[in-house]
């Protein structure tokens, strides 16, 4: 499973720390729900987390530990961790051993002392944090899990921020997705992280409008991701669009265009890879990750790759469109 997904963080993602001042409740937990493909169950990606599948018949545990060979923090989880304290002054560490006298035990032995330079240590101890495993429900192809970690973080406790990190990273090193939730939130608030809903833009509205509403629904960006919008927007601009279209909620950095004929183009800054161009059924088809829409073969989906000639691809690909 280590190849599936990007396994942990080096800090607190950004939209979870803007979902974490949004959220009502101070009692939060570390949770996520995820369609998984029968066939990513078939072929073993979610064994690790006991989830297989038997002559059609699901099984799965309801309460794991993580199973420490999955990763570094799965590890940590139950074994604890040293932590080598770089920035303080090493200390003395002695060893001690029994030697025999003159190389020969018949003749007796002593014990030889000596002293070695070590980095003073912080150990962690393990946390044995238990993962939740709830099947919401499934198809013929897919199956919703809810995935939770059974720990509740309070918002102002003291080591909150270390607490989310470790969490957070625990949860993406297993299932490869990470989110967080008001701890009494029902199974419905989870489903509805699953789609994407989209704010459509009157005709005619100006570019700096479209602009102002993607900045406002896209916190912290960076000022390279900025710029991104920008040129791209500038650039959508050129291509006669019937309406600009906005995610919403954790698809907030999707934004993209609707022309005449229907078709739909959509971009994520966050991934920044590709733009998709939907020729029907857009609607459904983005809710599909990222990972699903490279894996599916469908001529109602065109995916453009932004390299050096991207902008003539994506007119080459409307014009053939129309």
């Amino acid at each position: 499973m280590s190849n599936h997904w990007k396994k942990s963080f080096r800090k607190v993602p950004r939209e979870i720390v803007t979902k974490l001042e949004s959220l009502k409740s101070d009692d939060v937990v570390v949770a996520c729900v995820k369609k998984i493909p029968l066939t990513d169950i078939q072929t073993g990606i979610y064994k690790h987390l006991n989830i297989t599948i038997n002559d059609g018949n699901i099984s799965y545990d309801k309460i794991i530990v993580p199973d420490p060979k999955t990763g570094r923090y799965s590890r940590y989880n139950l074994h604890g961790k040293v932590i080598p304290l770089k920035n303080l002054p090493k200390v003395n560490k002695y060893y001690s051993v029994d030697v025999p006298n003159f190389g020969d035990w018949s003749k007796g032995s002593h014990e030889i002392t000596w002293n070695k330079k070590i980095y003073q240590k912080k150990y962690m101890l393990p946390r044995e944090i238990y993962l939740n495993v709830e099947l919401l429900s499934y198809d013929q192809a897919n199956y919703i899990f809810k995935f939770s970690l059974d720990t509740i973080l309070i918002k102002d406790q003291v080591d909150l921020m270390d607490e989310l990190l470790f969490h957070c990273c625990l949860l993406q090193e297993n299932t490869g997705l990470c989110d967080i939730f008001e701890a009494n939130a029902k199974n419905e608030d989870y489903i509805k992280t699953l789609y994407v809903g989209w704010e459509l833009l009157p005709p005619g509205i100006k570019y700096s409008e479209v602009l102002s509403k993607i900045f406002k629904k896209s916190k912290s960006l960076s000022p390279e991701s900025e710029a991104i919008i920008k040129e791209r927007l500038q650039f959508f601009k050129t291509l006669k669009i019937k309406n600009s279209i906005l995610g919403e909620s954790k698809f907030n950095r999707y934004f993209g265009a609707i022309f005449d004929n229907g078709y739909v183009l959509l971009e994520n800054v966050k991934y920044g890879n590709a733009i998709y161009i939907f020729k029907d059924n857009w609607q459904e088809l983005s809710k599909l990750s990222r990972i699903e829409l490279q894996r599916i073969n469908s001529k109602d989906v065109i995916r453009i790759p932004h390299s050096t000639n991207w902008k003539n691809n994506v007119k080459q690909a409307l014009k053939g469109a129309s």
